[in-house]
């Protein structure tokens, strides 16, 4: 095959084989027999063929290329059929180490000294085919062992020796030297922890973090080893005038510093963390300049960070000295020792004010960030420095209006400005008048998407000081109120965009309950204006907001509202509240957000019962589309077909259709504690595998995870969407996390409509917290209401609308036997 095939084709070859091992693997996870049929028989063969051809030395029938797809292979297979792969393993492990190693020295020439011109295959794309992705697929490998319960054991065994080489490809490269120099923004991106970029140093760094997070003990003994001997190499090559010798200084500092929670936090290894400082980087420190060693280390140190602010310096090293001002900061700050930082505070804010005005994005953000900090350690130093601080920050905050993150820093420099008694009348003089003429702007100049967070900023003042805005008058003498229900009544206007409608029904609810009566004929103005506003809207999120006004007002005011909505005609010629419940329930699957879902369903609940005891014909006279009907003979349904016959629905009453979707709730609350119950391995497993075929496939795994059925009705896409969004938070190891999330990232840009995380995460609307109904369980009040129903005798009115789907969530539930 050597002979027959070139290094392309059998390398497309192997990667082939790998997409396959990993469907076939999926598969498995729903019909064992599938892997059993399909992989086991072949493994043997195509397992051997791939450790032989790993073996082969580059040349004309082997490259990095090749050798990247055979290590993806069998990372594939050791992750996902670890039984099967243990009697290969010590075959496998012989030939990755050999390319680890042998690799390390190109890597060196080549990248990290530049010292060599690289020989990089290829593609037939015209893709250069780096070395690097060998060490990437090497240490995705190590990480696959690491995860397998079965090869943890072996991994341990040799740590020692794999951090050292770990420590070796953290070291900078000549191109990272060079760019970093010309583009300071690129050094602070690639730098920072949450970097989306990715590279040789920053893959050492997540599998060190891994291993760490796995055999913490056995990485300190192993780091400490490795740190030893580098530095011990490092010392030589100086000696011997290399002047690349700083390096592997550098990346064991970077080393240290990646696991120093670790180190410090008491655990039975010791690292002479402190001989280290002494020993390394304060004599490495001394060489760029002359300080007192009479001093204290750390006031030694503080002192070379407020040198690494000056203008004088490189820009990576200003860069590193505004990441070494927060961390002393936050550090000193927070252990009640920022007496320590006092001498220091001004220049550091010098520096910091001075990058400010220098650097744009990236550097100005962490400069911001650092400057944030600062200013909070000393009240009295902040107020002599707050002439400079808050006119940068306003310019800073004008200036780069759209950026989220440097808008963010800058109101965390206001507020903490705001705090300190001493600096609040003077940022009030400097920032209100420029608040006032952003405000003044007209309406026709402001975004629709502005306005919308100014109704939920005015819904804010009308929650916490409602009093105070009745009671205030202007010259005219109209209260605030009077101008609260103008901004509601602005955006609802059918003239306003919609997506500044998007939080309009919260300030309206949150205004009538605070209101109440005070509001007067204010109340039916603008629940006029939520329902005209309702017909002409399209976008779910409006409507959402739009209907959850009248939900809420179901809660509190049911005859009211039923009242209201009877008397006033809707735009098909029936009664507004037909209307209502007509576009509420067409839509009440697909609302968004566990406590605005609760309100929702749960008024509907309050309804139906209502309707139930007091027999009212405002509710029982009403109609709605229910379910489809579904023609068993019609075969596949073709867009010609679909235009055709259009799809046809029965016609329920509304409040058998209330009752639906309670029981399609009720299902969702039973799929939910199914998803949150402990998942083993198998499941995560599961989950990064169709993350990776997400990078590498997206089109053919969402076409192929469409067309299977999911174990609760919907499609597997869905069951596997909705299994790793709920694991997210929780997966295992640095660069899974990263395959996970990035994936994600992929299906949000191809479109892929997001699922409802919302319901994972925890409720922050003070409003809805304060709200009794968002502490409801909502799976225990929907089966204490319908198994309350089902013993009435009137029940078969609405049992014979079910749909066996609908019987079996019944069932699973115990409302019925």
């Amino acid at each position: 095959m050597l002979q027959k095939y070139g290094i392309r084709t059998r390398g497309r070859a192997v990667e082939i084989f790998s997409t396959c091992a990993q469907i076939i693997a999926a598969m498995g996870h729903m019909d064992k027999n599938t892997v059993k049929t399909l992989l086991y028989p072949i493994l043997p063969q195509f397992t051997e063929a791939l450790v032989e051809a790993l073996k082969i030395p580059d040349g004309p029938s082997s490259d990095s290329g090749i050798k990247k797809e055979i290590l993806k292979a069998l990372t594939v297979l050791v992750k996902y059929e670890p039984k099967q792969m243990s009697t290969w393993l010590p075959h496998i492990l012989t030939p990755v180490w050999n390319s680890l190693t042998e690799s390390a020295l190109i890597y060196v020439k080549t990248a990290v000294n530049d010292s060599e011109e690289a020989n990089d295959p290829v593609d037939s794309d015209g893709e250069v085919l780096g070395f690097e992705n060998v060490v990437f697929m090497i240490f995705d490998f190590v990480s696959a062992l690491v995860e397998a319960p079965k090869f943890r054991g072996l991994v341990k065994k040799g740590l020692a020796d794999l951090i050292y080489y770990i420590v070796f490809y953290m070291q900078i490269t000549e191109e990272q030297v060079r760019t970093w120099s010309s583009s300071p923004d690129r050094f602070v991106e690639d730098e920072d922890d949450d970097t989306f970029s990715y590279s040789v140093r920053i893959s050492a760094q997540d599998l060190l973090m891994s291993l760490f997070q796995e055999y913490e003990e056995e990485s300190i003994r192993g780091l400490s080893a490795a740190v030893t001997k580098h530095l011990q190499e490092s010392a030589a090559a100086r000696s011997s005038g290399d002047p690349h010798w700083w390096k592997i200084h550098e990346s064991c500092m970077l080393a240290l510093g990646s696991v120093r929670d670790a180190l410090v936090d008491g655990s039975k290894e010791h690292f002479d963390l402190s001989g280290f400082l002494e020993s390394v980087v304060l004599a490495d420190l001394q060489t760029s300049g002359e300080f007192d060693v009479w001093h204290p280390p750390r006031t030694r140190f503080l002192q070379t960070t407020v040198d690494g602010l000056q203008q004088t310096q490189p820009a990576t090293l200003r860069v590193s000295a505004v990441r070494a001002v927060w961390g002393f900061c936050e550090y000193l700050n927070n252990n009640n020792q920022s007496s320590q930082l006092t001498p220091f505070l001004a220049p550091f804010a010098e520096g910091l004010i001075t990058l400010s005005t220098q650097f744009s994005s990236d550097v100005l953000a962490l400069a911001m960030e650092a400057l944030s900090i600062v200013i909070a350690v000393d009240p009295q130093f902040t107020h002599s420095v707050e002439n400079r601080v808050s006119p940068i920050t306003i310019a800073v905050f004008l200036k780069y209006n759209s950026d989220p993150v440097l808008v963010s820093i800058c109101q965390d420099i206001f507020k903490e400005l705001c705090h300190n008694s001493l600096c609040c009348s003077q940022l009030q003089q400097r920032l209100l008048p420029t608040i006032i003429s952003i405000l003044q702007a007209p309406l026709d100049k402001i975004p629709s998407g502005i306005q919308s967070y100014g109704g939920e900023c005015v819904r804010a003042y009308v929650s916490v000081a409602f009093d105070q805005i009745a009671a205030w008058r202007d010259d005219q003498g109209q209260s605030g109120l009077y101008y609260v229900v103008k901004i509601a009544q602005h955006l609802l206007d059918p003239k306003t965009p919609e997506s500044a409608a998007v939080f309009v029904g919260r300030l309206v609810s949150v205004l009538i309950t605070k209101a109440g009566p005070s509001l007067g004929e204010a109340t039916d103005i603008l629940l006029r204006a939520v329902l005209s506003k309702l017909q002409q809207t399209e976008t779910l999120s409006v409507i959402q907001s739009l209907v959850l006004v009248f939900a809420h007002l179901v809660h509190t005011q049911m005859g009211a509202v039923l009242e209201f909505l009877s008397g006033v005609p809707g735009p098909t010629g029936q009664s507004a509240l037909a209307f209502v419940l007509t576009e509420w329930c067409s839509r009440q699957t697909v609302f968004y957000g566990a406590y605005e879902n609760k309100v929702s369903i749960l008024a509907l609940c309050k309804l139906l019962e209502h309707g139930i005891q007091s027999n009212d014909s405002r509710l029982v006279d009403i109609s709605v589309k229910g379910d489809r009907i579904i023609n068993m003979n019609e075969g596949i349904r073709t867009r010609s077909k679909g235009a055709a016959n259009p799809e046809q629905w029965t016609e329920i009453p509304v409040m058998v259709k209330i009752y639906k979707l309670m029981i399609h709730e009720l299902s969702n609350c039973l799929d939910n504690s199914m998803l949150h119950r402990d998942q083993d391995e198998e499941s995560e497993s599961l989950v990064l595998v169709f993350a990776h075929l997400v990078h590498t496939q997206m089109g053919a795994v969402l076409e192929f995870l469409s067309g299977v059925p999911g174990p609760t009705g919907q499609s597997a896409l869905a069951f596997v969407l909705t299994e790793w969004c709920s694991r997210q938070t929780v997966f295992y190891g640095a660069y899974e996390n990263k395959v996970s999330i990035l994936a994600l990232c992929k299906l949000l840009e191809h479109g892929i409509q997001r699922f409802d995380l919302d319901a994972q995460e925890e409720e922050e609307d003070p409003d809805a917290l304060a709200d009794p109904i968002s502490s409801m369980n909502l799976q225990s009040c929907l089966v204490q209401f319908l198994r309350g129903l089902s013993q009435q005798p009137f029940y078969s009115t609405f049992s014979e609308h079910h749909t066996p789907q609908e019987l079996q969530v019944l069932q699973n539930a115990g409302v019925l036997a």
